[in-house]
C-alpha cells in the first residue's frame, strides 16, 4: 500500500481503536514496551521507512526516553523516516531526524462514530497543521469510518 518499508522498534497501543488491524491478533500485546534489540538494527541508508507502523510510539504512554533512543538511532542512518501518530502534539516535543514525514491518521469528521482513546481528530488534524514550516506532512484516511462503532 505504501512505498517504504515498516521498522517497530516500540511495541503495544493503548489507544484500543475498535477497528485497528491488529485486534485480530489475540496474542498481541497491548502494554507499551521498547524493543531494546530493534536498537541494533542497521537501517540501511537511501530508503523511506516508516517507524512504528504496528503502534503509536507518540502516544501519551510511551516514555519519551523511548521515543529519544528510536530517533538517536534514526539519526545514525542516512534515510527518510514517517513518524505517524493519533498524539501529533508530541513531535514538537522532541527533535527529529533531518530528512522525516511527519503525519496522523484520521478516519472520519464524526467523533462519534470513532471508538478509540486516541485524540479527536480534529485535534490531530490541528496539531500536525501547526507543525513546523518546510517539513513534509501526511495525513492517511484510513479506515474511513462511516460505521466505527464497537
Amino acid at each position: 500500500m505504501y512505498p517504504w518499508v515498516s521498522w517497530n522498534p516500540i511495541g503495544g497501543c493503548y489507544h484500543r481503536c475498535s477497528y485497528c488491524y491488529l485486534n485480530f491478533f489475540p496474542a498481541y500485546d497491548i502494554k507499551p514496551r521498547l524493543r531494546e534489540k530493534e536498537l541494533e538494527t542497521n537501517l540501511g541508508h537511501g530508503r523511506t521507512i516508516f517507524v512504528g507502523s504496528a503502534s503509536d510510539m507518540w502516544g501519551s504512554f510511551v516514555p519519551a526516553e523511548w521515543i529519544r533512543k528510536v530517533i538517536d538511532h534514526c539519526k545514525k542512518f542516512e534515510n527518510r523516516y514517517l513518524f505517524q501518530s493519533k498524539n501529533p502534539m508530541r513531535f514538537f516535543d522532541l527533535e527529529m531526524p533531518e530528512s522525516v514525514i511527519v503525519g496522523t491518521m484520521i478516519e472520519t469528521n464524526r467523533d462519534w462514530l470513532v471508538n478509540t482513546k486516541a485524540l479527536a481528530v480534529d485535534q490531530r488534524a490541528m496539531a500536525l497543521s501547526y507543525y513546523k514550516a518546510g517539513v513534509e506532512k501526511m495525513v492517511s484516511i484510513e479506515p474511513i469510518c462511516i460505521r466505527c462503532l464497537g
